[in-house]
């Protein structure tokens, strides 16, 4: 008797080593690292500036060479921003916030520079998220439970596993944005003038300015 409760046991531990890392991840957390202002990739630099995520290209030295916006919002203003922006393949992915409360998680190609929102909410704080494999855990900052999706956003279920973000400004300390605020007259409401630089080891560059 004490012989097959031993060998019942060798065949479940054996079991429980061969179950896919996600199934042992099932009920814990998983953690990614995400940027809020710049995420550097290679001669390419993403930047999460005051009307939307800039491309900006650069050479070896920290040179800017070329300045693309790849997705502007019309919703940005004083309290509109993305942050925790994660590159995985060929889309760049973003927590974002806009004037009226809305908080959100989206994608934008970075080649076509097409955007689709894969998560919203109202009230709830902040859609926290992380990419493990092919899929993507989040769940809204004020709720206890969580839901994971394709990379997509299609096929949204509800999980146990809980995601965990680590915010990092940059990540690559030679990199930074600044976002510089100038207050405009005008008679019947006040209206500024917001600008993006990118700080690299060769200097400050201007990205855009936008009215807000």
């Amino acid at each position: 008797m004490h012989k097959r409760i031993m060998s019942f046991l060798l065949v479940l531990m054996i079991a429980v080593a061969f179950l896919p890392a996600e199934a042992s991840a099932a009920s814990g957390k998983v953690k990614m690292t995400g940027c809020d202002q710049v995420l550097k990739s290679g001669n390419i630099v993403y930047c999460a500036g005051s009307e939307g995520i800039y491309q900006v290209g650069v050479d070896n030295a920290g040179r800017v060479t070329n300045v693309r916006m790849l997705h502007r919002s019309e919703t940005m203003g004083n309290y509109s921003y993305f942050y925790g922006m994660k590159l995985k393949g060929k889309y760049l992915y973003a927590q974002y916030m806009t004037e009226g409360t809305p908080f959100g998680l989206c994608r934008v190609h970075v080649a076509t520079g097409k955007y689709k929102t894969l998560a919203s909410v109202n009230d709830k704080g902040s859609v926290e998220y992380a990419i493990k494999g092919k899929k993507i855990y989040f769940k809204a900052k004020s709720s206890k439970k969580g839901k994971v999706m394709k990379l997509n956003g299609k096929s949204k279920k509800k999980t146990s596993t809980k995601p965990k973000m680590i915010h990092v400004n940059s990540n690559d300390p030679g990199y930074s944005l600044i976002i510089a605020e100038q207050e405009i007259p005008h008679p019947d409401y006040d209206e500024y003038l917001e600008t993006t630089y990118l700080r690299t080891p060769a200097g400050t560059f201007k990205l855009g300015s936008h009215l807000s």
